[in-house]
């Protein structure tokens, strides 16, 4: 069971895989986030990711630098899902993306 870490698998499958992830350069929809959509986001929902992440990375054979993003993980289960609103209510605004 994934548990909110389906896009984690998807990811790493398709680069597992050989397959390539190009991003599009272009804003194709909105979202609306709220304090409650971090909430959801567990610390064992960020173990799990964790995890995912650790298995696609050894099973890529990247540098071992890249395995600090499970570090990231790991650390936004720990902060407080306002904190984390706020952050990311910052980073994603339309005059820093």
């Amino acid at each position: 069971k994934l548990l909110r870490a389906q896009d984690y698998n998807l990811w790493l499958s398709l680069l597992i895989a050989g397959k390539k992830i190009k991003t599009v350069p272009k804003i194709l929809y909105g979202i609306h986030w709220d304090t409650s959509d971090y909430v959801r986001r567990s610390l064992k929902h960020r173990f799990l990711e964790a995890k995912i992440i650790f298995r696609g990375l050894k099973m890529l054979d990247v540098s071992f630098f890249y395995y600090a993003y499970i570090f990231h993980t790991l650390f936004s289960g720990l902060l407080h899902p306002r904190i984390l609103h706020l952050y990311y209510l910052h980073r994603f605004t339309k005059k820093n993306v």
